[in-house]
């Protein structure tokens, strides 16, 4: 079984390797030339929040490499869901396709060790690749965390970090069995995992803001302006508060940035975060999601594929 197993996935397998020996590459030589240019801009001595030298050598760095990060987090945040319908979809239904299950479900194998044997070499496939191109992707951003202008709780910069990724691609790759073993045609199949998995990731991505413990919520005043701790992440925008805790409007003078204008004393911004330490148990909250779904469609890929008539 697994040697048919690797006979029948040998192409999927060497194209994935051939994009992530590439992907991973190419990462190293952005990770180094960030890490590069972060010390030849001195942007290590810079405080936070930055101001004049320091301000204009982290908008240079952002100007440079910022378009890159954002289509690498890109890439990576669809990239479970592309190796869920590449690899995931055809299991089965590239099996009716062609009517080689009528071969397979007739040998001394049953189709229980063939779904294990399958799904588990397509699963330890799937997550090695993701896998190894987070760790990758985590390495590089590490320069950009370094400037103390975003969190790694930030949409985008969480979904591609941590045990999120490969969590993602198990539940893509499970997605892909189970609709490739309900429709028994592949294309259907992969353009079903790619809807759902867009549906599923952004409702997953938009359940993050209420994770528990509820965010941290403190005021500051008008003279500090909106701060929270470095790598927290700051969540929807800074309220501004009258003297008698009135919500005051966007529009206000006292809401523009500048000196504290007589009238605007007593006022005070109420900005809400979750903390940097809070990474961990968010990454946990959200693969567990991801796992539990896994499950459930991996339980009725087995009870479908059993059901399927020879």
């Amino acid at each position: 079984m697994i040697w048919l197993t690797w006979r029948q996935h040998r192409a999927e397998t060497l194209v994935l390797g051939c994009i992530l020996l590439t992907a991973v590459a190419g990462l190293v030589l952005v990770g180094l030339a960030m890490s590069h240019t972060f010390d030849q801009l001195g942007l290590g001595t810079c405080t936070r929040p930055a101001s004049g030298s320091c301000a204009e050598a982290s908008s240079s760095f952002d100007r440079q490499f910022a378009p890159t990060t954002l289509n690498v987090t890109v890439f990576l945040t669809l990239l479970p869901g592309v190796v869920g319908m590449f690899v995931g979809a055809p299991m089965v239904a590239r099996e009716v396709d062609r009517r080689t299950h009528w071969l397979v479900w007739s040998q001394d194998v049953s189709r229980g060790r063939w779904l294990l044997v399958k799904s588990a070499g397509l699963l330890l496939l799937g997550v090695s690749a993701v896998g190894i191109f987070t760790v990758t992707l985590t390495w590089t951003l590490g320069t950009v965390f370094r400037l103390g202008t975003f969190s790694r709780l930030e949409p985008f910069f969480f979904d591609v970090q941590g045990v999120v990724p490969v969590a993602a691609a198990v539940f893509a790759l499970t997605l892909g069995m189970a609709a490739g073993t309900l429709t028994r045609r592949t294309l259907p199949a992969m353009l079903i995992v790619i809807v759902l998995f867009g549906v599923v990731r952004f409702t997953v991505a938009q359940a993050r803001f209420h994770y528990p413990p509820d965010p941290v919520t403190v005021a500051v005043p008008l003279s500090a302006g909106p701060m929270i701790p470095a790598g927290a992440w700051e969540i929807g925008f800074p309220v501004l508060l009258d003297p008698q805790a009135n919500r005051v409007e966007t529009r206000s003078p006292c809401a523009v940035p500048g000196p504290v204008q007589p009238a605007c004393a007593g006022y005070r911004f109420i900005v809400a975060y979750q903390p940097a330490d809070r990474f961990w148990r968010f990454q946990a909250i959200e693969s567990g999601i991801y796992v539990v779904l896994a499950a459930l469609l991996l339980a009725l890929t087995a009870y479908w594929v059993r059901r399927l008539t020879v």
